[in-house]
């Protein structure tokens, strides 16, 4: 009689360590897939910032270049006509 109330304790204990493990490796999978996650937008983050940076090295440089044409009255005025055409409608 108490080897049969061991048995269904120690069945008992074992469902639940086989319960509390697989809770464990959900959770260790939902931290990989997180961290997966995570560096995508990392990287995700760097390229938009990269292409921020370039942004702002063309407008740099378009500053200066429209600058120095400013100097000049009729190349002003070409050099302005570009730019309108370029903007978005």
């Amino acid at each position: 009689m108490k080897s049969n109330s061991l048995d269904i304790k120690l069945k008992k204990t074992e469902e639940e360590l086989k319960q509390h493990e697989q809770e464990i490796a959900d959770q260790h999978e939902l931290h990989k897939l997180t961290v997966k996650e995570l560096e995508l937008s990392k990287e995700s983050h760097k390229i938009a910032q990269d292409q921020i940076q370039q942004q702002k090295q063309k407008v740099s440089i378009i500053n200066i270049i429209s600058l120095e044409i400013s100097s000049n009255s009729v190349v002003h005025g070409v050099f302005l006509s570009l730019m309108n055409s370029l903007r978005p409608i």
